[in-house]
């Protein structure tokens, strides 16, 4: 061991032959019971007049490591330099097979460290030392030795070499520090001189360069300085700088408006609008000061403010505020109103459930009512689409269905000039989605197709199915192993070049004047939350493809429905036992009286605490909740939080008017079973049921 507060000089010895390490420890890391007699003599003859050792010769003053190949040397050398333990000295042998030899392995160690020792130690080279020379150029680090070696030779190499760079690494410290110390006391006095150079001009750099107007006027009302900003602000030329603009006709409003703040208070601020020469209004934020001279006032400086821009911006947040107070209005009276539909609807419900086998009584009117209430519950649904967050439903989509609303849609809103043409495969595949946001995905990639294509053009959508290995051919991040229906819609619109490609999908890059560059940000969001693909083929001048690749389900569909759904015709009594909570009366009551006529005992509760309390005492009755978002007092999430305290397998429906609400996602994230939306009928109340339960 060293003594203490002294480190030992690391050697890395890098050769495949044990052997060769051994001769090295030998050599240089002597057993202890070395007589210390000898190491003086030869410590003698190996210098003219030696000095006394720091280190006592038995201690050792070497640390030696071994590696049997280039790359395991490397590593060494790099995990020194981490530890900031660096090696002094390599001994490197040449010949080193099956990996690098000595030679690449030096090169590679002083791309990146080229301060260590390096002495070459080898029987036969494949390399002449002019070789090696033109490899490395002239260098004072590196020194060759032939195999054998006398011991005399290492020891002097490795003493010299180990002191040599010890010296360089503390005169590096050194030259470091002092250069160090040099730039910072060189910084302070650059920043001393400067400091004393801007004090004669700072007034009139600020003064120049200040983004607000600064005018200075003597007590007649003539300007006698204003700087660029002000005089960008009021139009004022370098001509007109010095005129009285108290006379100057064009210049009246800003003139009434210095005289109305050049008062005799030190410090005086308004607000006000002012009309410029050119008929633009601008609202400027004025603060004066009066100037002093011995108590005598010889003028006044102004500081003005363009407050024109702000004005707007607090105009359109104001108008922000008042949109998202207004969709916040909107989604609670949603909330009320489908609650209303839900009583409504599921009276008439019951009433034709109970009388569907009536032949003598007239339904025309219950009919008419509940097409009514149909089309009342589609129109808020309608109002409420553009603002939904999540994805809410998870229900079969047919694709033909959601691209013939869409070019439905656009056949009204799009240039008659522009053809929408459509060509669907044979099949109509179905996927798994909530149709809402695929609708949305289509949507704005037609949008753009429309803004690319200039006058006349073609937007044309078609479909077809390709199976699982074409597409994991094009995309290896697909997972799903089925069929895939792919979209392609396309435009023959102005294209996009190969840059503009590769940021189309990134938040905010938009090329339109008013863009948002949100609109495929959201399209691919939306896709991968879909287990989707999407990809894009543009040209410059030659139009543009996207297409949508989606996983398809197993789904038949049915053209004709049952004249009267009975989801209740089976007389088989449920043995589970459901909770129903909701703060309005009546709607708890119709849902009681759905899962009732269903099969299902119920149990109802209208506040929070009271089902809380009920389902603490008999969660291990109760197979499934029902639960309403919008509570009074404890939120439908704090329900559902307590009670997963309670049961961390509980089943819940979670049901609301207003499906745009941020607690839907948390407790469909945090384990809630589904979501059904207000109003609802028996057949989607019996499906939920069914498939939470199963």
């Amino acid at each position: 061991m060293c003594k203490k507060g002294l480190q030992k000089r690391r050697i890395l010895i890098v050769d495949d032959n044990t052997a060769i390490h051994e001769d090295f420890k030998q050599i240089l890391s002597p057993p202890k019971c070395i007589n210390h007699t000898e190491m003086v003599q030869l410590e003698k003859e190996l210098f003219d007049n030696p000095v006394e050792m720091a280190i006592p010769v038995n201690e050792g003053i070497y640390e030696i490591d071994d590696a049997y190949s280039g790359e395991e040397a490397l590593e060494l050398v790099e995990k020194a330099e981490c530890d900031n333990r660096q090696y002094l000295v390599i001994f490197m042998d040449v010949r080193m097979p099956p990996g690098m030899d000595g030679i690449d392995t030096i090169q590679k160690i002083w791309k990146s460290y080229p301060d260590i020792e390096m002495v070459i130690c080898t029987a036969f080279s494949d390399y002449s030392w002019p070789e090696i020379l033109q490899r490395f150029g002239t260098t004072d680090k590196l020194l060759f030795v032939r195999k054998p070696f006398d011991t005399v030779t290492i020891k002097q190499l490795a003493l010299a070499l180990s002191t040599k760079a010890k010296l360089e690494i503390q005169n590096r410290k050194v030259t470091e520090s002092l250069e160090k110390t040099v730039s910072i006391r060189t910084a302070e006095l650059k920043a001393m001189v400067e400091d004393m150079t801007r004090l004669s001009s700072r007034y009139r750099s600020l003064f120049e360069q200040a983004p607000l107007g600064i005018i200075t006027v003597n007590c007649n009302g003539i300007i006698k300085q204003i700087n660029p900003a002000a005089a960008d602000m009021f139009k004022i030329t370098q001509r007109q700088k010095c005129i009285n603009i108290f006379n100057d006709k064009p210049f009246s409003d800003i003139s009434d408006i210095i005289k109305s703040v050049c008062r005799p208070e030190k410090v005086f601020t308004t607000e006000c609008k002012c009309n410029l020469p050119d008929g633009e209004e601008k609202v400027l934020k004025i603060r004066s000061a009066s100037i002093q001279n011995e108590e005598i006032n010889i003028g006044y400086m102004l500081i003005i403010e363009d407050y024109t821009e702000c004005k707007q911006l607090q105009k359109k947040l104001i108008h922000s505020e008042k949109m998202n107070s207004i969709g916040q209005l909107a989604g609670g009276i949603a909330h009320d109103f489908n609650n209303l539909l839900t009583i409504i609807s599921g009276n008439i419900q019951m009433i034709k459930q109970r009388n569907a086998f009536n032949d003598y009584l007239d339904l025309t009117g219950i009919e008419q009512i509940e097409k009514a209430l149909n089309r009342a519950s589609d129109l808020v649904s309608k109002m409420l689409a553009f603002s939904r967050k999540g994805k809410y439903q998870s229900v079969p989509v047919s694709i033909h269905s959601i691209i013939a609303d869409v070019t439905n849609l656009l056949e009204h809103s799009v240039d008659k000039r522009i053809n929408i043409c459509t060509q669907f495969g044979e099949n109509n595949p179905y996927v798994l989605g909530d149709p809402v946001q695929l609708q949305n995905i289509i949507l704005n990639i037609a949008l753009n197709a429309r803004d690319a294509i200039q006058q006349n053009g073609t937007m044309s959508f078609r479909t077809e199915i390709a199976t699982f290995d074409n597409v994991y051919a094009i995309d290896k991040s697909v997972r799903m192993n089925t069929d895939y229906v792919i979209i392609r819609i396309s435009d023959n619109g102005i294209g996009m070049s190969d840059d503009i490609l590769s940021h189309i999908y990134e938040p905010f890059f938009t090329t339109k004047k008013n863009g948002s560059g949100m609109g495929l940000a959201s399209v691919y969001g939306a896709v991968k939350t879909h287990n989707g693909i999407i990809k894009c083929d543009s040209t410059p001048g030659s139009g543009t493809t996207f297409y949508l690749y989606f996983p398809v389900i197993n789904h038949k569909s049915s053209n004709e429905e049952p004249k009267c759904e009975s989801p209740v015709l089976n007389e088989q009594k449920k043995t589970n036992k459901i909770m129903v909570v909701d703060d309005e009366i009546l709607v708890l009551e119709i849902t009681q009286k759905f899962c009732n006529e269903l099969g299902y005992a119920t149990i109802g509760c209208n506040t929070g605490k009271e089902a809380i309390d009920i389902y603490r005492n008999s969660c291990m009755e109760i197979d499934l909740v029902i639960l309403d978002v919008i509570m009074p007092q404890l939120s439908g999430y704090d329900i559902f939080k307590q009670m997963k305290q309670i049961n961390p397998c509980l089943k819940v429906v979670v049901v609301s008017g207003f499906s745009n609400h941020d607690e839907i996602t948390l407790m469909l994230n945090e384990g809630a079973s589904s979501f059904l939306q207000k109003p609802y009928s028996i057949k989607e109340l019996d499906t939920i049921i069914k498939k939470c339960l199963s």
